[in-house]
């Protein structure tokens, strides 16, 4: 591997920064723009890396506004002389995230005491449809057929907020309810007794696993209690609660909300 090759090239509308680049070997390694989304790593010829040893680059890259098509990355390692020695070619890239036009969540009973529990609403805005087939991370994608939608939310609070479960023996959530209480606001899809669970996964975040919609809407809301620290101190108001709808493990949507006021 001395003085090798390593080329990474993005889908069409990713920017790499070659300024950023970094690798693990320990003498430095050049990094060249060929093109706006493709990238050469040169070894030095001091490093050797002998086969089966795990080793990284990394650098910034700017990604585009949608989720590009095709939506494959190409890896290549070559010699100083531009032999092949490994490649990776059509591994599946990720889904590009759009930011919601609106999330907020805010207490259903004021004031809310510290070391309380209170029901929150969740309100929320996505730029395009969710929870239906059509719009479905893969079937986004030309030449895949129709595939199952797999459609899931996670709510992350800041610290000093917990979600408590319904008791002692269970991970569901305690005063799960699928509308958050606003007219304006569609309540989230339920095909019937099952279909949608909300879990707590961690003191600090919940997972609601949701059905296929047939329904093309995109404001939802939703209903979960959450228990406040005993001290003022122990809060962090200046971070936000976190909202992300995936599908099929891809992140779709991402949405913030300011801490509501205690």
């Amino acid at each position: 591997t001395r003085g090798a090759n390593i080329l990474v090239t993005a889908p069409v509308g990713f920017i790499f920064d070659a300024d950023t680049a970094l690798t693990s070997f320990p003498n430095p390694a050049t990094a060249r723009l060929q093109e706006p989304s493709v990238i050469r790593f040169r070894l030095s010829q001091l490093d050797y890396l002998a086969p089966n040893t795990y080793f990284f680059v990394s650098m910034r890259i700017r990604n585009p506004e949608a989720t590009p098509v095709p939506n494959f990355w190409y890896f290549y390692l070559q010699s100083q002389y531009m032999e092949h020695i490994d490649l990776k070619k059509y591994f599946n890239g990720f889904a590009i995230a759009h930011k919601m036009y609106y999330c907020q969540v805010y207490p259903n009973a004021l004031p809310w005491e510290f070391g309380a529990s209170n029901d929150v609403s969740v309100l929320f805005v996505t730029q395009y449809p969710i929870f239906t087939k059509q719009a479905a991370y893969f079937n986004s994608l030309p030449g895949l057929g129709v595939q199952k939608a797999e459609w899931m939310m996670t709510l992350v609070a800041p610290s000093g907020f917990t979600f408590p479960t319904e008791n002692k023996y269970t991970d569901r959530c305690s005063g799960f309810r699928r509308w958050g209480g606003k007219d304006s606001y569609e309540q989230l899809p339920e095909l019937g007794i099952g279909s949608i669970s909300c879990t707590v996964t961690t003191a600090r975040s919940i997972t609601i696993v949701l059905p296929t919609s047939l329904i093309n809407e995109t404001r939802y809301s939703f209903r979960i209690n959450a228990t406040t620290a005993a001290r003022r101190e122990d809060i962090a108001l200046q971070e936000p609660w976190r909202l992300t709808v995936l599908e099929s493990g891809q992140i779709l949507h991402a949405g913030e909300s300011l801490s509501p006021l205690l």
